[in-house]
């Protein structure tokens, strides 16, 4: 759920996350794209498929860094690099039309840097997820 996106995005980045446990499909742990081996940060942003949070961009692939998830705003540029290439890619992937599993990954990673934005703008007091669900409602009606 939407939810538990948020608290594992909460959970990578210090905060106090008090919500029912995550499905085991969203546990973080090894191998997940913002968990933690218990013993500190993950060496590499990963993703519970095991891929790298990587985007191949206009030409050659671009390697997100780990401490985007320890963004301090929106208006960080590793930040808004991230969200950029993840939304490229997931363009990228459907102009291609990819395997569909490809497709949901790259959707994925783009839903997840459009959730550190978001929780970056509720720890600053700006805005919450449900503010931008009711636009993207807005937008469909």
């Amino acid at each position: 759920s939407v939810e538990a996106l948020l608290d594992a995005v909460g959970r990578v980045r210090g905060l106090d996350v008090d919500s029912e446990p995550a499905p085991p499909s969203y546990v973080m742990g090894e191998g997940d794209a913002i968990g933690d081996h218990g013993d500190g940060w993950d060496e590499e942003a990963r993703f519970a498929d095991g891929a790298a949070d990587d985007f191949e961009g206009e030409g050659s692939p671009t390697r997100v860094p780990d401490d985007v998830w320890l963004a301090a705003d929106h208006a960080d540029p590793t930040a808004i690099e991230a969200l950029r290439a993840a939304a490229n890619e997931a363009v990228r992937r459907a102009e291609e039309d990819a395997d569909p599993d490809d497709r949901a990954r790259a959707m994925g990673r783009l839903l997840a840097h459009v959730a550190l934005h978001v929780s970056m703008a509720s720890e600053a007091g700006e805005y919450a997820m449900r503010d931008v669900v009711r636009h993207a409602v807005e937008a469909v009606r």
